[in-house]
């Protein structure tokens, strides 16, 4: 079973955590776990719900009815119905609490790297390239704001 890579034990009088220098390598760890077989995007005319859409990277989590046998909502769920190998990723809650206490700025800043990363490594920059702009354009500005 996949499990996230820990972070190096932080030293007990430390108070202040830096943030910048240990969370993009955890991102980007939480990311590397779909293999590139997993993260061939599906064709539009085979998926079964909407709940599959963007399947595996930007999917609803798996359909427990269908993974049973019977999904009453049928094409019409909300969950996916396709073939999930590895449980999704989660921050814990420190790493949560860390995130949370970013600005918006330095959270825009942190995350657009990863994501511009990972849209490239899946084959979906050219789809995210207006996604992204506009996240760009946000740093920008919330960045002028702050300054």
């Amino acid at each position: 079973m996949w499990r996230p890579a820990r972070l190096p034990a932080q030293p007990a009088a430390q108070t202040h955590v830096n943030a910048s220098s240990w969370t993009p390598r955890l991102l980007t760890s939480l990311f590397d776990h779909v293999s590139d077989s997993e993260t061939v995007p599906v064709p539009p005319a085979t998926l079964p719900n909407p709940g599959s859409m963007a399947h595996p990277e930007l999917c609803r989590r798996p359909c427990i009815y269908f993974a049973a046998g019977s999904c009453a909502n049928g094409s019409a769920c909300g969950y996916c119905h396709l073939s999930h190998e590895h449980r999704p990723s989660h921050l814990d809650r420190r790493h949560r609490d860390m995130l949370s206490n970013l600005s918006e700025t330095e959270c825009l800043a942190l995350l657009l790297p990863v994501l511009r990363c990972r849209a490239e490594s899946t084959g979906l920059a050219a789809e995210a390239v207006e996604v992204l702009a506009l996240l760009e354009d946000k740093t920008v500005a919330c960045a002028a704001t702050s300054a």
